[in-house]
């Protein structure tokens, strides 16, 4: 299997830029190489300058390290093994991690984390990611994917210029923070000129920090609209932070478009959800908890919108669970399919990225089980009362071939062979003595008199080998076991040993060349056959009783 795999793997380096779509597979973690991709080595760098138009680099599950500069991007499309798992990081925080020049790049299933925008020459913009559109259209899908923990002046995480264009999908943004020494604008995201689309997708936790030369000066702890057309839907944007908004902040001055629908956009009470000039905000079904980002049609909301924390709810990514009172539930439209889990969205979908699911009914209450009191008293050396107490209970009785459900509380004879392997039996023996048995199957025998002993013997089938026997077969472990819980004059009888009690909760367990007691309460007199001594076990202890070698 592994030849088989490292053939593709040659195979898939070996075509030609022209030929029909490829998958070249990263294998090394670091970024040390300076030629082309081989069987030994081929670094993420490496994969992306020899993939072709049509190929797709391949990322396997591990961390891989960016020491020499920002990746350029130029039409590629990297899949890493999911967001949880794929991990590309910049330890040093010196660059960004993809800078963005041309259409039609695709990155999904990895994690962005530790780039910096302004360690590099150029634009101080884009910790993670910078698309550039300025000399020509550059765009990049990111799916299903996390950006965590970058930094940069303007778009902590990601930013966007003219020309360029951002689409993020089922993606979170998280972490990130925008610093500068003149300003810092978008913790999470910034957008200058270029077009930006978020669907089903989270903005949680980024940081527009504030600077001894620009104290207040801080905008956009989730993101920043300087200009350019910005479109969300199903989006959650919850505990950012900035100067005087946590948000969103669209720059007065700008010739922007700003469109929400289905999104939710949470700040801290001491600060706006948004700022600049919320007022041009388009969109309906929106759901903030302070009035400052403008919602004003009948469909939008205000209020607590009850966000759990940043956590992994299922899916690829982490994302903001709703509590089953938030307003958000049911209140939004034009919803994609699923939300960013994966999770199906019925038509009265939820304002943001995750869609509540109500947990299930609890089934009805089973009826309870028949009182033993119902039943006439049971007679000493003839029979017993038994009552269902939990699961399926069969009983076979004597002469018979058949088991069949103990369905109800009923008087049984002695003889009668019970299995509790899927179910639980209470029975009653004359003199008031009472014991609940599961997880076996046993035979009932009981003696006569006003406190009769009644025994129960494991006559569930052991499957033992010869003694000697080498196959794997022969080794395996065979057991049958049945546990007791009550007090009377009970005994559990295996192959080796019997367990007499007078009030405890114990176990007896057969195995082909021993018998095991072990008790959890009371103490149990063991009757050893082989070595034809009583020992007394109490609880917390176990006896094993062997076969003669």
């Amino acid at each position: 299997m592994i030849r088989g795999v490292l053939l593709a793997a040659l195979i898939a380096l070996a075509l030609p830029a022209s030929a029909s779509a490829a998958d070249v597979v990263v294998n090394a973690n670091g970024d040390a190489g300076t030629g082309g991709c081989t069987a030994q080595e081929c670094t993420l760098r490496e994969a992306v300058a020899q993939a072709g138009p049509t190929d797709r680099v391949v990322v396997p599950a591990g961390t891989y390290t960016l020491s020499a500069g920002p990746i350029d991007l130029g039409g590629d499309t990297i899949a890493g093994a999911g967001a949880r798992t794929t991990i590309i990081d910049v330890p040093t925080s010196n660059s960004r991690i993809f800078t963005v020049a041309a259409t039609g790049n695709q990155v999904s299933g990895v994690t962005l984390t530790r780039g910096n925008g302004a360690g590099i020459q150029g634009p101080v913009a884009g910790g993670a990611i910078l698309v550039q559109g300025q000399f020509a259209p550059a765009s990049i899908t990111v799916t299903d994917s996390i950006v965590r923990g970058n930094t940069a002046q303007g778009g902590g995480g990601i930013a966007v210029g003219p020309g360029g264009t951002l689409s993020l999908l089922r993606s979170t943004v998280s972490g990130n923070r925008s610093t500068g020494i003149s300003g810092s604008h978008g913790g999470g995201i910034y957008l200058d000129g270029g077009t930006v689309t978020i669907v089903n997708s989270t903005i949680s936790g980024n940081t527009a920090t504030d600077t001894p030369t620009a104290p207040g000066n801080a905008d956009g702890g989730g993101i920043y609209v300087a200009g350019g057309t910005l479109s969300a839907q199903n989006v959650t944007l919850a505990a950012n932070r900035a100067s005087g908004d946590d948000g969103i902040f669209r720059e007065p001055a700008g010739n922007s478009t700003v469109t929400l629908n289905s999104t939710i956009v949470a700040s801290d009470p001491a600060r706006n959800a948004c700022s600049g000039a919320p007022s041009a905000f388009t969109g309906n079904h929106n759901l903030s908890d302070d009035t400052s980002c403008g919602f004003t049609e009948p469909t939008d909301r205000t209020g607590n919108a009850q966000l759990g924390p940043l956590a992994n709810n299922g899916g690829a990514t982490d994302t903001h669970a709703i509590a089953p009172g938030s307003p958000a539930i049911d209140g939004g439209a034009g919803c994609p399919a699923t939300d960013q889990r994966g999770v199906t969205r019925p038509a009265a979908c939820d304002i943001g990225a995750f869609e509540y699911v109500p947990p299930p009914a609890p089934p009805p209450p089973l009826p309870p089980p028949p009182d033993d009191d119902e039943l006439p008293p049971p007679e000493a050396g003839e029979n017993v009362n038994a009552v269902p107490a939990r699961g399926t209970v069969r009983i076979k009785l004597p002469g018979s071939r058949r088991y069949r459900v103990l369905a109800e509380g009923e008087q049984i004879p002695v003889g009668t062979t019970i299995d509790t392997r899927k179910g639980r039996v209470t029975l009653t023996a004359a003199g008031d003595q009472t014991a609940t048995f599961y997880a076996g199957i046993f035979k009932l025998r009981q003696t006569s008199g006003a406190t009769p002993l009644t025994t129960l013997v494991l006559t569930e089938k052991l499957r033992c080998a010869p003694r000697g026997a080498a196959s794997t077969a022969a080794k395996r472990k065979k057991k049958r076991r049945l546990w007791g819980d009550g007090k009377g004059r009970f005994r559990t009888k295996g192959k080796y040993s019997a367990a007499t009690v007078r009030g405890t909760k114990w176990l007896t367990e057969d195995r082909c060349g021993s018998t095991l007691t072990r008790v959890t309460k009371g103490r149990v007199a063991v009757r050893d056959f082989v070595t034809r001594k009583t020992v007394v076990v109490r609880a917390g202890k176990k006896y094993v009783a062997r076969r003669r070698r």
